[in-house]
């Protein structure tokens, strides 16, 4: 165990580093001087100088990015080019939103995908399949903020059943802070469940019509017992890795429903950085995505060699 988990750190290694460089480069070859957005409009060119030296930008690109890189490696995120204010503490500051309504989300996905994709499965061509099957279509071609939108409309302004906009720590109140995150994190969990819902239908479809199945039927044991302790539990090990793969993709629909619910997490900080062309916030609070991303795939590693005990650590 502890080989392979050296193996696959040193192995994500390199990832991080190419994914550094394509963050680095995403802001800087876009277009836009961000000295400007710092300096404002009326700016003299030696105010302008001025800050592109305290900013860094007066040096040769492959000199800022190992600058850059440097101070990372340390362990200093830099400041905001507008506030002032530390990156990490900004960071700090909006991730227990964000893993919030991630984690809140993620629960919802893995609900619905299995309310939707195991009855289709175990009833094929059914009425109970006919209506899984439109529910994961729908799901899936819906947009995420159209969704978000119209859950307001309904459940804010015509129902007046929850609050249309905020954000409660849980720890503060825990009541409003479970109506705050209902809208967002239903909307996160319909949005990805419509992929996840057909790969699970297909998955168990797949394993209802292998032979240790139909020998565990043969030798007399309950419906309820092959479904639950040998279909089940094997249809589900590939979509360990198929859920984790759901962690970016809300993530990245985090971005989108933190606007429309004005949730103050990292998208939200991630769309300010970049309207505001601030360098440093958009730099970390990618790096630090990707960081995430990049742990729940190794997590995942283990949770599919726990699942699978064929799978043999110390042979991969």
């Amino acid at each position: 165990m502890t080989v392979y988990l050296l193996r696959r750190v040193i192995e994500l290694l390199p990832v991080l580093f190419l994914a550094s460089i394509a963050v680095f480069l995403l802001l800087h070859l876009a277009p836009g001087d961000p000295s400007y957005f710092v300096a404002g409009r009326d700016a003299t060119p030696e105010e302008l100088a001025a800050v592109r030296k305290k900013m860094g930008l007066d040096k040769p690109l492959q000199v800022q990015y190992f600058i850059w890189l440097a101070e990372i490696l340390r362990g200093n995120l830099g400041e905001s080019a507008l506030s002032g204010q530390p990156v990490a503490k900004l960071i700090q500051a909006r991730l227990p939103a964000t893993l919030h309504l991630t984690v809140a989300g993620f629960l919802l996905t893995i609900l619905l995908s299995l309310l939707a994709g195991v009855p289709g499965a175990l009833r094929p061509n059914s009425k109970v399949d006919h209506f899984w099957s439109g529910y994961s279509a729908v799901a899936f071609g819906i947009p995420v903020f159209w969704l978000g939108i119209l859950f307001i409309l309904l459940f804010s302004v015509r129902l007046r059943w929850l609050p249309p906009s905020g954000y409660v720590s849980i720890l503060d109140d825990p009541v409003r802070s479970v109506r705050l995150l209902l809208m967002p994190a239903l909307t996160l969990g319909i949005a990805n469940s419509g992929v996840l819902s057909r790969f699970i239908k297909f998955s168990v479809l797949e394993t209802l019509q292998q032979d240790y199945i139909r020998t565990a039927r043969s030798k007399g044991l309950a419906e309820r017992v092959v479904i639950r302790r040998h279909a089940l539990r094997n249809a589900l090990i590939p979509v360990v890795t198929v859920a984790a793969l759901m962690v970016g993709r809300l993530l990245g629909g985090a971005v989108v429903i933190e606007v429309v619910f004005a949730w103050p997490g990292l998208g939200r900080l991630l769309l300010e950085g970049i309207n505001n062309r601030d360098y440093p916030v958009v730099q970390a609070t990618l790096l630090f995505v990707v960081l995430i991303f990049v742990l729940v795939n190794l997590i995942t590693d283990f949770l599919y060699v726990y699942l699978d005990p064929r799978v043999q650590l110390e042979r991969n």
